[in-house]
């Protein structure tokens, strides 16, 4: 928030700085050597900060769930220690286990692992597909009806004295007709 001076000037207040890679004393790392034996013939569950949900009820019992921040993505798009540590919490009560990790180690570490699962986001895409088979990401809203417009709502809003004035045939404001098919 900026504050103003006795002078009418405003000081601006200075942006966070952004951290590339999680702040040191979260403890997020690669997985060392031994990770990959320890995943090899069990099923992985992969959480990431666009799918901070619990695992799915089908995930088998003794499947690791591992929290991922994939370093090629915070070197392009740093990040404030606030939402380092907002993110990781939210993260850590559903994944235990979290790493910092470049794709390539993503790749080996989960190499012996009998299924790799996760949820698919567009952040990530492109580089979790090579590692995991990646579930649709639910919807957060309906699906729109094809070939409909969208004032109905606007529509339904209007009182009955203004309805019954208006023509079937009346086009909107926005050029469309009400609920009509395009």
């Amino acid at each position: 928030m900026a504050s103003a001076d006795t002078a009418g000037t405003v000081a601006a207040t200075p942006e966070p700085p952004l951290l590339a890679a999680p702040p040191p004393d979260l403890g997020l790392h690669a997985p060392d050597a031994a990770t990959a034996d320890r995943l090899r013939g069990r099923e992985a569950w992969l959480v990431h900060p666009w799918a901070l949900r619990a695992p799915p009820a089908d995930l088998s019992d003794g499947a690791v769930v591992i929290g991922l921040y994939l370093r090629e993505h915070h070197q392009a798009g740093p990040w404030p220690t606030a939402r380092w540590r907002w993110v990781d919490a939210a993260m850590a009560a559903v994944a235990p286990e979290r790493w910092y990790i470049d794709a390539a180690g993503l790749a080996g570490a989960l190499a012996g692992a009998a299924r790799v699962r996760g949820v698919d986001d567009p952040h990530l895409t492109r580089r979790l597909q090579t590692v995991a088979q990646l579930d649709a990401a639910p919807t957060l809203f309906p699906v729109a009806t094809p070939g409909f417009t969208c004032t109905r709502v606007f529509n339904r809003s209007r009182t009955a004295s203004r309805r019954s004035r208006s023509s079937p045939n009346r086009i909107s404001a926005s050029g469309s007709r009400p609920c009509a098919r395009s």
